[in-house]
């Protein structure tokens, strides 16, 4: 199965602190985790594995320092959708 989904809110990039976090909606999401170049490509994607916990995950990476180096990020509010994998013929 493959997984498709449809942004619904974003946040535009935020400087990483714990007020900005703690605006996070309860909602399904993906976000990045930025250094202070901003690029994504030295940065952390990551995603709600369960629904409603986009705030809740944000918390526990900027408790834990988990991820070294933020200075900013980003928020996607997501819808998921189940799509059936088409084989190629």
């Amino acid at each position: 199965m493959m997984i498709s989904m449809t942004i619904i809110k974003k946040s535009g990039i935020l400087v990483w602190n714990e007020k900005n976090v703690k605006k996070a909606p309860n909602a399904t999401g993906v976000y990045i985790l930025r250094k202070a170049d901003q690029k994504i490509k030295n940065g952390y994607i990551g995603r709600t594995r369960e629904p409603r916990r986009l705030r809740k995950r944000l918390l526990e990476h900027w408790q834990n320092k988990d991820i070294p180096n933020v200075a900013y990020f980003d928020w996607y509010s997501v819808r998921y959708f189940l799509l059936n994998k088409v084989e190629e013929k």
